[in-house]
């Protein structure tokens, strides 16, 4: 006896639960080793000092290791040089106080570092189906809104047709922190910022469905 169009829309505000931590060591030279045994040298140091912290560096992955040879441009002279890398990257529970005492033990030993912070939503997958399933009770509401406007119902569903969305994988490895942090490592305290909370993320969800009107 007809059919009705309607879109269904759901949407959550989540705060992100994982942290993920990446430590990029780098240096330049004018020797291919002279660029690798300092980046080797400094990265050896770092994670010696995350171990005696009591994080298990085991757990730790290398992103990106490398030595590469390019040609520097000075004052119309050209100069071979080499510049070294080795990336580290861990994947654990948002916890402030992990996020500058990681940093703080990088500016203590003055090491040449970029250091960055991202987040991971470990359970997006079943927020997602959540959603999906909000998303259709709304077109369904919304559609029996305007069959009863008709003086009509719903029959039945016909079709149903949502946007699929990237995923971002979940690191395998997400690595332990531990409470006697503090009693090991001996890093300056950031008070302040250790009350921060993590970055959050509105996930939402649309479905395009199709009902049948009696």
């Amino acid at each position: 006896m007809g059919k009705i169009d309607v879109e269904g829309y759901a949407e959550r505000m989540v705060d992100y639960d994982l942290m993920k931590i990446s430590i990029d060591f780098h240096d330049k030279g004018r020797t291919s080793d002279s660029a690798s045994v300092s980046v080797m040298q400094e990265c050896e140091h770092y994670l010696e000092i995350l171990k005696k912290t009591g994080i298990d560096i085991s757990k730790i992955r290398l992103i990106k290791d490398s030595v590469n040879e390019y040609t520097r441009y000075m004052n119309d002279d050209e100069q071979d040089e080499f510049s070294a890398t080795r990336k580290l990257e861990l994947t654990a529970p948002f916890n402030m106080k992990m996020i500058n005492t990681l940093r703080s033990i990088a500016d203590g030993l003055k090491l040449q570092v970029d250091f960055n912070v991202s987040y991971v939503l470990s359970n997006e997958t079943e927020i997602r189906k959540e959603l999906l399933k909000e998303a259709v009770i709304a077109a369904k509401t919304r559609a029996e809104e305007i069959a009863s406007s008709i003086d009509m119902s719903i029959k039945g569903l016909i079709s149903a047709d949502k946007k699929d969305h990237d995923l971002r994988e979940t690191d395998g490895n997400v690595l332990c922190l531990y409470d006697s942090i503090d009693a090991v490592c001996e890093c300056e305290r950031f008070e302040y910022s250790e009350t921060l909370m993590q970055s959050s993320i509105t996930l939402t969800e649309n479905i395009y469905t199709v009902w049948e009107l009696k």
